[in-house]
């Protein structure tokens, strides 16, 4: 009886145009290894990035990584605040912006 009440239910959120809770995916170990290569020790090279992060063909995952859902935008926001910190302080007229 419960999973035909489950059924009905989840019938129920489809006709009022409900969706599913959509699970919210985090960066594995992995990745995160890859991610600290890639702007570490390999020099923004996707493929060396991969090895040392241990991946078992680091010539192909390593370039689809850097276009990852997950691991592009942590990519872009480290390699804006790297190129930020290397410029200096931000100055505008009289006002300096550390």
């Amino acid at each position: 009886m419960d999973r035909e009440f489950r059924r009905f239910m989840a019938r129920l959120e489809r006709r009022r145009g409900g969706r599913k809770k959509s699970r919210v995916r985090e960066l594995t170990d992995r990745q995160r290894r890859f991610i600290e290569a890639f702007l570490g020790d390999a020099r923004g090279n996707a493929t060396e990035a991969a090895r040392m992060a241990g991946y078992r063909w680091p010539s192909k995952v390593g370039p689809a990584l850097v276009h990852h859902p997950l691991i592009n935008p942590v990519l872009s926001v480290k390699v804006g605040l790297m190129l930020a910190a290397a410029r200096g302080p931000l100055r505008v007229g009289m006002l300096t912006f550390e």
